[in-house]
């Protein structure tokens, strides 16, 4: 049954984005920039083509880069914490 707009549930528009990003696309696609990124370059080449767009419709890519850059500096304080610590007693 169809609901007036006033009473539908509202989920948080995070959530919506999240379902919406295109995750495997995404690590398929930071593997081959790192591996071969001509491979990379001819895929978005033909997206612009089609698509006349260059920039992804999703921001997965940027929040899989942010997610991964938050473990590693996290991963470097705590082994530069664990030979510092030794120093500093």
């Amino acid at each position: 049954p169809l609901r007036p707009a006033a009473l539908r549930p509202v989920s948080p528009p995070y959530r919506q984005e999240w379902q919406q990003m295109d995750i495997e696309y995404t690590f398929w696609q930071m593997v081959h920039l790192c591996t071969s990124p001509k491979v990379v370059y001819q895929h978005t080449k033909y997206h612009k083509q089609t698509k006349n767009q260059w920039a992804r419709d999703d921001p997965a890519f940027i929040v899989i880069l942010i997610l991964f850059l938050v473990f590693a500096t996290s991963a470097y304080c705590a082994a530069c914490l664990e030979r510092v610590r030794p120093m500093l007693l």
